[in-house]
């Protein structure tokens, strides 16, 4: 950020917090005077493109005016700027906000440009807003890839625009992992917003204040903590760090509680949250569960929001009958942890993907995808979450998916549903299978030691044991394992025993603090679990944050035109060494999906000239598509069969021309649906699923031909029956279905389209009985 522009916001947080009595104080005149210097004189208001601070700016000359015929002319343009950035960020804002409608973000986008005609159908059919929206990525890199799609797509240009450009520039700014918008009371129920700022590192699990501030400030973060480690958002290990834009301030009150909840959830996503969403609220136990409570001053900080440029709140929903909001600020009542998260991010991945709870979901979610059933976003229920399953054509089916990991119902009368219900039920089999345990660590350092002791005694070993030659000796007996650890005065830490999840929770309280004692080590629990198996590399080495590093050379696969109801689908394989990887990513390769269509295509061209005969592709045209799901469904088979014959064929075929000892693919269901289609060669690979695959330079680059290679075949099926086919499974879908059938007939559809999803019922009509 502009160090001009930074103290500028320095000064006017400073001056914001004086308490009325010092409002006429020398301090408040210093802060005033230098301000006005900064502004007026090194004419820093010509490069002011946040709002927050234009919004203050414009507060404060209104009631303490700087000589107005002096400076009528540079008060003025911040009047002027101010409303032109609101506007520009109204806009913003519409493109990530999953409330606001189509034609609601269309009349913002046309106080900037004029609209072509039929723009809004366009849009909508094109898919690419909800597409947007559904990613999982920063605000900043959502709108400009927004704004690059408006570009390429519909020839609207409005990076070229002063308020575009700088605003966006001011956005980027604003917008950081862990931080988050909190609201609270200062001095006599005066409400601000502040940025609350939060790290994790592996530790002990203490919650550090890096700023001055009352008890319950810190103890409404340990109380936000250990919500989310009940939750099993947090490791029991990881330390809190957290801070405030100002370190002098005096701050207090409990109402913290739930923006550094969202900052610890964000920091685990690698995610941000947006800077247009401001929280306030408690975290406390309501019995055995962890709750959001009301607090005091919503009113007042829901201006203060206002003020900061903030577009929605989540306060309490206990709060939400004493507040009235401003029309353009959106309140978002909660009353858990889960309906923050859900409504926060409808739709995304909001659970921890290590959880069982968290696997349902993903599981659940791909099952309803691949079958075309439609999904309902996911409802706080008690002490967890519900989901409908309602296809068109069978009766719909609720599933309750509790925090604990347990699930419900187990079975159904309806058949159609047996099969998700059996995978949901083998999800309950342990993560960590139990195994033979024999393992000796070695940790020298007392300290070290009597640290990890402290960490083993908080898991309520069965029996606790003294032993010759050993500073403690552990047993736990749990339903179907037994592990004892030993600390031998040598140094020497035994674990031996019977046990999966066990030895692996033993080993979350030995690891994080060995790694924090030798900052250099490179040991990880994964690590550890693999000495002790011989499965092939597990899936869950990878958290949804961090990359596991694969060697050189490994092959990348992917897939596009699933989730289309026209069109093929398309799976790519890309094989990759060092070279490659240098090049690719010097040519900018990234997920397809954070593309636009245009610069998909010119990346498609660069990568098979980079790649001759180290990249393949297998498409499945629409008649061939349905004949082998027809097929598969005979065989009590699904889509996810049918994908992982594509994945194995890309893999064969490279397979054919390299070797190489692994492969990645981004995750769509159980390992062994590739592994089974994997013939000889391919059977001698480790093969790691995992979310978010095209974070590897080779998966992205996979599908980027697969979607090149899809969007290709798009045109040839439009010119071939001179009907424009959109993408995706819109309404628009359904019209350009209908014209179809209405111009070919209905057994020519089958050319065109995945008949199998539920868009073919609604072209067609209800079957007549």
């Amino acid at each position: 950020m502009d160090n001009g522009i930074a103290r500028l916001e320095w000064l006017l947080t400073r001056l914001e917090l004086l308490d009325s009595p010092d409002r006429e104080s020398e301090e408040k005149k210093q802060l005033y005077q230098e301000i006005c210097k900064l502004v007026f004189e090194d004419q820093l208001y010509v490069r002011i493109w946040s709002e927050p601070t234009l919004n203050r700016l414009n507060q404060l000359f209104q009631t303490e005016k700087p000589g107005e015929e002096l400076f009528d002319a540079e008060l003025e343009e911040i009047r002027k700027r101010t409303i032109a950035v609101k506007e520009v960020n109204n806009l913003f804002f519409s493109i990530v906000d999953p409330t606001t409608t189509i034609k609601d973000h269309c009349e913002l986008l046309a106080k900037f440009e004029c609209l072509p005609k039929n723009f809004i159908e366009r849009l909508d059919a094109s898919g690419r807003l909800q597409e947007i929206r559904n990613q999982d990525r920063c605000t900043f890199e959502k709108v400009t890839c927004f704004l690059e799609i408006l570009k390429d797509d519909f020839n609207l240009d409005l990076t070229t625009k002063d308020s575009i450009k700088g605003t966006l520039e001011s956005l980027k700014s604003r917008e950081t992992v862990g931080i988050v918008n909190a609201l609270l009371v200062q001095g006599a129920a005066k409400a601000i917003a502040v940025s609350l700022h939060v790290k994790l590192q592996a530790g002990s699990g203490q919650v550090c204040c890096q700023i001055s501030g009352s008890d319950d400030f810190k103890e409404a973060v340990a109380r936000a903590q250990s919500a989310m480690r009940d939750r099993g958002f947090l490791s029991g290990s990881e330390d809190i760090f957290y801070s405030l834009e100002l370190t002098d301030a005096r701050y207090h009150g409990s109402s913290l509680a739930v923006a550094a909840a969202v900052a610890m959830h964000d920091v685990k996503l690698n995610l941000a949250t947006d800077p247009y969403t401001a929280f306030t609220g408690d975290i406390n136990l309501d019995g055995q569960e962890w709750a959001i409570k009301p607090v005091s001053g919503v009113s007042q900080k829901i201006v203060a929001a206002k003020r900061a440029g903030c577009r929605r709140v989540f306060i309490p929903s206990l709060n939400c009958a004493d507040v009235t909001a401003p029309p353009d600020v959106k309140i978002f009542g909660v009353d858990s942890l889960t309906d923050l998260f859900i409504q926060l991010r409808p739709g995304r991945q909001l659970l921890p993907s290590g959880s069982l709870q968290g696997k349902k979901v993903t599981t659940l979610q791909q099952y309803c995808m691949n079958h075309g059933w439609d999904l309902s976003p996911p409802q706080p229920i008690q002490a967890g979450i519900q989901f409908s399953i309602v296809p068109l054509e069978i009766p719909p089916l609720k599933v309750q998916i509790y925090n604990t990991g347990t699930h419900t119902p187990k079975t159904t009368s309806q058949n159609e549903y047996l099969e998700l219900l059996s995978i949901l039920n083998a999800t309950d089999q342990p993560e960590t299978p139990i195994r033979s345990i024999n393992q000796t660590l070695t940790v020298q350092s007392p300290m070290l030691q009597g640290q990890i002791q402290s960490e083993i005694e908080k898991l309520g070993p069965t029996e606790s044991r003294t032993e010759q030659y050993c500073k403690y000796s552990f047993k736990f007996i749990g339903k179907s394992e037994t592990l004892t650890v030993k600390q031998y005065n040598s140094g020497k830490i035994t674990i031996q025993g019977l046990a999966g999840t066990l030895y692996k929770t033993v080993l979350d309280c030995i690891v994080p603090l060995y790694n924090v004692h030798v900052p250099n080590s490179e040991i990880s629990v994964d690590r550890l679990l693999s000495l002790n198996t011989t499965t092939p590399v597990p899936q869950a080495q990878a958290s949804n944050n961090r990359l596991i590093e694969v060697p050189l050379p490994h092959i990348g696969t992917d897939e596009s035109g699933k989730g289309d109801y026209f069109g093929p689908m398309v799976i790519a394989g890309v094989l990759i060494d060092s070279v490659a990887e240098a090049a690719l990513k010097g040519l900018g390769v990234k997920d397809s999906k954070t593309l636009t269509d245009k610069r998909c295509k010119e990346l498609a061209v660069k990568i098979r000239n980079l790649l001759p005969g180290r990249y393949h592709e297998v498409e499945i045209l629409p008649e061939r598509y349905n004949q082998l799901y027809e097929e598969l469904k005979t065989e009590g088979k699904n889509l996810n069969h049918l994908l992982a014959w594509g994945h194995a064929r890309a893999i064969e075929s490279l397979l054919q021309k390299e070797t190489c000892s692994h492969a990645i693919a981004d995750q769509f269901g159980d390992e062994n649906y590739i592994r089974s289609k994997l013939m000889d060669k391919g059977k001698k690979l480790t093969l790691i699923q995992l979310p978010k695959g095209e974070r590897y330079l080779a998966v992205a680059a996979a599908s980027i031909l697969a979607r090149d290679r899809f969007l290709s075949r798009m045109d040839s099926l439009r010119d071939s029956f001179k009907i424009d086919l959109p993408k995706g499974a819109s309404d628009g879908v359904i019209t350009a279905g209908k014209q179809f059938v209405q111009t070919y007939g209905h057994n020519s559809l089958e050319k065109i389209a995945k008949l199998h999803h539920k868009t073919t019922e609604k072209i067609k009509g209800p079957k007549n009985d």
